[in-house]
């Protein structure tokens, strides 16, 4: 959710000009219809594909505009709280190493970053599949834990470690 709240950020003054420039190409191929500079066909075929290429556009900033909405959710924060995002700048996002040795199903299972890593497909299903329930984790000071809080009204509460 963060990462999409920072492309609204970056990318959402950019959006906005092209939707500029889009609404300004299809005034124009109006103008070149109405002077019958273009055959009507042709006219009315680009202002097609450039009210679906508005439409994508438009799309596109909605839900990103929405994922900054569902992040301030997410953080508890009230309806029109302003917020600003820490993005960090694009050299510090640096690709990890990820040579990590691989090379049998043997190698795999036993690396530290199986567990975690089917623990969080695991999770992600579960909680797809269960969308009218609150899902949540819990963590102690001393790292014990329970990795899934199935929550659904008042009386239903579920809970899981996966430990493998």
């Amino acid at each position: 959710m963060y990462w999409r709240a920072v492309s609204h950020d970056r990318l959402n003054e950019k959006l906005t000009s092209v939707l500029s420039r889009v609404s300004q190409a299809l005034l124009q191929s109006r103008e070149i219809e109405s002077n019958r500079l273009e055959t009507p066909l042709t006219a009315l075929t680009y202002q097609r594909e450039l009210m679906d290429v508005k439409q994508t556009l438009q799309e596109i900033q909605r839900e990103l505009s929405l994922t900054k909405l569902q992040l301030a959710a997410l953080m508890n924060l009230s309806p029109g709280t302003f917020y600003e995002l820490e993005i960090p700048a694009r050299d510090e996002l640096a690709v990890p190493d990820l040579n990590m040795n691989i090379e049998t199903m043997e190698d795999l299972f036993s690396h530290p970053i199986y567990g975690a890593s089917y623990e969080g497909y695991a999770i992600e299903n579960i909680v797809s599949g269960l969308p009218r329930w609150q899902a949540s984790f819990y963590r102690t000071a001393n790292n014990a834990e329970i990795d899934l809080i199935l929550e659904k009204g008042q009386g239903w509460q579920l809970y899981t470690t996966e430990k493998r």
